[in-house]
């Protein structure tokens, strides 16, 4: 066989095994991609992220912003407010007519008892002065007249009486000049400060008003925005000054630490995840931020798993199965993890 032969046979020899070998390591690649995305499907979890988006239960106008984008809140702090002067001027209003109404009516009651005084005085004078008359035609010998001692025994009963109450017909007398000067401080009190009444309210012992103000005091903590959780402020919507609507977003307060994450297991696993399971967390950002969880619940039925999950815009249905992450753990909420769930690390 002559030489050039023999190198052509060589050549195409070598060439297809070099297509055989570009072929393997291609299949070898998809293989690859197809499995890493497999695997991928079968362990994907997203960290819970908890917002809460707040706006007040009235409409009005912010009055004041206490934070920024950026600030650390704690639970049940005020982060802003609404203008209230139209609650106080309103309950000034209501809350003084009240009190002149329950002074005004007590005032009465004190004259209907100085009245009732003045009147048995007024009776004690008309008893002794037929007493006195009665004794003088007998002593002027006209006889004797039998209602006579009646009349004594009516006398010295309603004196005891008035005896008794001696001092009481000037104590009413003072106390209803006072409650006359505390009705006409207030008509002239401020309308606009609810200061102006509190003297007069104690003095009035409008116990009776604590519904009223119990109710003001309700609806200014409706047009307040208070943290609920210890987070920190993503967003705000409105600055002082701009009226807003009841239950508008101002301002949204994120949870720092997750406690929650979601593990999406397609439909065609075969794992069975149950309470109690234990879960392996691998975050992208590296080893640091691995974790541990466990499975607290599984969905019944099988639902479509979120958008971002999806690979070139093809979306999969899966089993949501929520998990509770360890306590020391470093996530991000709302970060993407690999996650290691089957029966053998319960």
């Amino acid at each position: 066989m002559k030489p050039a032969v023999t190198f052509r046979m060589i050549g195409g020899r070598f060439r297809r095994h070099s297509y055989s070998l570009l072929w393997g390591a291609a299949l070898l690649a998809v293989l690859a991609l197809a499995f890493r995305w497999f695997v991928g499907q079968n362990v994907i979890g997203i960290v819970e992220r908890r917002a809460h988006y707040l706006g007040p239960q009235e409409p009005g106008r912010i009055a004041a912003l206490m934070v920024e984008v950026g600030d650390p809140v704690r639970r049940d702090q005020v982060l802003a407010t609404l203008d209230v002067s139209d609650l106080i001027e309103g309950h000034s209003a209501a809350e003084m007519q009240r009190l002149r109404l329950q002074l005004e009516n007590e005032l009465a009651d004190l004259m209907d008892r100085v009245s009732g005084l003045e009147s048995r005085e007024a009776q004690l004078a008309t008893l002794n002065g037929q007493i006195e008359r009665f004794r003088s035609a007998e002593q002027a010998g006209l006889g004797t007249i039998r209602d006579l001692h009646d009349l004594i025994l009516q006398r010295d009963g309603l004196e005891a009486y008035l005896r008794n109450q001696r001092g009481e017909s000037e104590r009413l007398s003072r106390q209803a000049a006072g409650l006359r000067g505390e009705i006409q401080r207030l008509r002239s009190a401020d309308m606009d400060s609810l200061s102006g009444i509190v003297p007069l309210r104690r003095s009035a012992r409008a116990g009776g008003l604590a519904a009223g103000r119990a109710l003001m005091e309700s609806r200014i903590r409706m047009r307040s925005l208070v943290s609920p959780c210890d987070g920190v402020v993503t967003d705000i919507n409105a600055r002082p000054g701009d009226v807003v609507e009841d239950f508008d977003s101002l301002i949204t307060v994120e949870e720092r630490r997750p406690v929650y994450m979601t593990v999406y297991l397609p439909e065609k696993t075969s794992i069975r995840p149950d309470s109690g399971m234990s879960v392996r967390i691998t975050s992208q950002r590296g080893r640091n931020y691995d974790t541990q969880g466990t499975v607290i619940f599984a969905a019944p039925g099988i639902s479509r798993a979120p958008e971002r999950l999806s690979f070139r815009g093809q979306l999969f249905w899966a089993r949501k199965v929520r998990v509770a992450l360890d306590s020391s753990h470093a996530l991000l909420p709302g970060e993407v993890v690999s996650v290691h769930l089957s029966p053998e690390d319960r």
